[in-house]
């Protein structure tokens, strides 16, 4: 699985959510400080952040659907 292309001092654990048919759920190490509007590539398909949600005590949630 190849994964953003910025470099990072330290990867961040993110949940990643891919909204396209059914969703599909991947726990990434990704650059720290992502934020919306980014793009992120899983599995050769490129996505578009939409957005990003702290969720108390785990690792934030990316919420991400299907670049065009």
């Amino acid at each position: 699985m190849a994964v953003v292309d910025r470099l990072a001092e330290q990867p961040t654990v993110y949940n990643v959510v891919l909204l396209a048919g059914s969703p599909r759920r991947y726990s990434l190490s990704l650059a720290p400080g992502i934020s919306a509007g980014a793009l992120i590539e899983v599995d050769g398909e490129e996505w578009t952040v939409a957005d990003v949600r702290d969720v108390d005590g785990r690792a934030p949630q990316l919420i991400c659907i299907y670049a065009v």
